[in-house]
């Protein structure tokens, strides 16, 4: 149950900024003021009771600043700053945010439409009952050539006949001779 009372002062400190931040100022000043109090107590003039009652505490910026940084909340300051400085740049450079975007829209896109693609062709399967049974050729030990010379009515278009044997002759010099 710690962490749901952790996560409920965060989302407090980020969504309630300004109300946090008075509160710490208040509780500081207090812590002050309870400080040079004592210090008045003891003796000490008041002017100088509040000069030590500071200087025994330390700077307060630093102070407020550990006080910001224990909250947890620094990583959503910081990306809030980051957006609205983003946000500043391109509405000032109107034509560069133009082609960003339109970059962005082309790359997306692309991306979307090949997945589309390969989805579809690739990782889905067939809308077939029996894919297996759609092709079936039983070719044998012969290659596709011979298939297609046996299957065809032209003896010569799919390739040639015969076997070419190359003869070497020397450098740069090959030569084919007909037959096995």
């Amino acid at each position: 149950m710690r962490w749901v009372r952790r996560l409920s002062l965060r989302l407090r400190a980020a969504l309630r900024r300004p109300q946090v931040e008075r509160e710490m100022e208040a509780e500081l000043a207090e812590h002050l003021e309870c400080e040079t109090q004592e210090l008045i107590g003891l003796g000490v003039p008041p002017a100088e009771a509040r000069r030590r009652a500071a200087a025994s505490m330390g700077r307060m910026d630093s102070i407020k600043e550990q006080c910001r940084d224990s909250r947890g909340t620094v990583a959503w300051e910081q990306l809030k700053q980051d957006i609205s400085y983003g946000a500043r740049l391109l509405a000032k450079n109107r034509s560069f945010s133009a082609m960003a975007l339109a970059t962005m829209a082309l790359g997306i896109g692309s991306t979307t439409a090949v997945f589309s693609l390969v989805d579809a062709v690739l990782i889905r399967p067939l809308p077939f009952p029996a894919p297996q049974r759609l092709f079936f050729a039983d070719v044998g030990m012969r290659g596709p050539f011979d298939i297609l010379r046996t299957n065809s009515r032209l003896a010569g278009y799919a390739g040639p006949s015969g076997r070419a044997r190359l003869q070497y002759d020397g450098p740069g010099v090959a030569r084919a001779r007909e037959g096995l």
